[in-house]
């Protein structure tokens, strides 16, 4: 008993400093009792006191998906990343976004979620500890669909719940550094993991982690995108289904086109500027051999197509470290993935493309499905004649 005291006051005083220091905390208040005793205190954004319908510009209504967000231990001022990212989510026309405390905001979100209609798609977001709460709130629910969950790296030294089949879908941002907290994963088929490397006080602000879950919290709301104030201009991307049976106006004999036939890829940056940088607007890329690693940002330009040759080859972004040990790390990753047209990104998830160094191939035929064919040769020779 007097080790769990010196524990506990330890916990207390390096509260600020330690989010994960939570051993004695999480067992010394069930969470079934924390909800009961929660009070409705937390800080909420202008949002939060009352549901509402947002207006496009266009004059239609829109009713507002639901995000809480929920920090660490220590609250906002040790997890002033999720306070920016809160921020950022709050700009999102369509959004309602509120903040809490990972120990008694699991009951006012229990509470808050209980009232809104229940086609109102609900995302949670959390951190540390926050994002243990993530699942014990969607345990806590078992029948009201959870859209979206989202967990920065939760920590190994308190309960974390599987994620149950009430939750469409899950982010978890696995933290794999040297870190004394963090760490734990969470059981479920529909949990996506995310394996990053670095230390736990900062993988809240991690911006390549923001883009991510800004683009997963989009996707919830994808059938509106068009009318949310963050929603990018439209695109000309179709469907897979739409792609088998569209060809590229240009082809590998035309003129002035670049043509890929072994590209190994190699640096992110040079690769990312050799396809989006300045002057190459007008590039045409033809795919005529194998693809990969960096190269395979080309498939983001818009202006690419491949031959029946053509094969894209998709790995983890990694830094190699004293001239041989290869570390994936996460913002290479990412830098790549960024630039994927969403039906590529698709297939990238299903098949676990980027979670390691090995290389994960896309072969013809399917390479047809997320790829323009090239203008065969007779076709060109047609064109140029005329």
């Amino acid at each position: 008993m007097k080790g769990d005291g010196r524990f506990y006051l330890a916990c207390a005083l390096m509260l600020l400093a330690l989010p994960g220091c939570t051993h004695g905390i999480s067992a010394a208040v069930p969470l079934e009792d924390s909800y009961a005793m929660a009070e409705p205190n937390d800080v909420l954004s202008p949002g939060e006191r009352g549901f509402r319908e947002v207006t496009a510009d266009e004059g239609a209504a829109i009713s507002s998906a639901r995000v809480y967000v929920i920090y660490g231990q220590g609250g906002a001022l040790t997890s002033s990343g999720m306070t920016q990212l809160a921020a950022r989510l709050s700009e999102i026309r369509g959004l309602t976004v509120s903040s809490h405390d990972w120990f008694k905001g699991p009951n006012t979100i229990v509470n808050s979620i209980r009232q809104l209609p229940t086609d109102e798609p609900v995302i949670l977001i959390g951190y540390s500890l926050g994002a243990n709460a993530t699942t014990w709130i969607s345990n806590a629910l078992p029948n009201r669909e959870i859209a979206l969950a989202i967990a920065y790296d939760p920590s190994i030294h308190s309960k974390v719940l599987p994620a149950d089949g009430n939750v469409r879908r899950m982010l978890l941002y696995h933290n794999n550094s040297l870190s004394l907290w963090g760490h734990a994963r969470i059981p479920g088929p529909q949990v996506e993991t995310i394996e990053i490397n670095q230390g736990h006080l900062s993988v809240d602000s991690n911006q390549q982690l923001h883009a991510r879950t800004l683009e997963a919290v989009l996707e919830v709301i994808s059938e509106k995108k068009d009318s949310y104030a963050m929603a990018a201009a439209p695109k000309d991307d179709p469907s897979p289904g739409e792609r088998d049976y569209r060809e590229a106006d240009f082809g590998l004999d035309d003129p002035g086109v670049t043509v890929i036939r072994a590209d190994e890829g190699g640096s992110i940056p040079s690769y990312e500027s050799r396809f989006f940088g300045a002057g190459t607007d007008n590039t045409r890329w033809v795919v005529d051999g194998y693809c990969n690693s960096a190269c395979t940002m080309v498939l983001g330009t818009g202006r690419v197509c491949a031959t029946p040759r053509a094969q894209f080859n998709f790995h983890a972004g990694y830094y190699k470290y004293f001239g041989y040990w290869n570390v994936i790390t996460p913002q290479w990753t990412y830098l790549m993935y960024q630039h994927y047209p969403d039906d590529v990104k698709t297939w990238v998830d299903a098949h676990h493309a980027m979670d390691q160094i090995k290389l994960t191939t896309m072969r013809q035929p399917e390479v047809a499905t997320y790829v323009p064919r090239c203008r065969d040769r007779a076709a060109s020779n047609a064109v140029a004649a005329r």
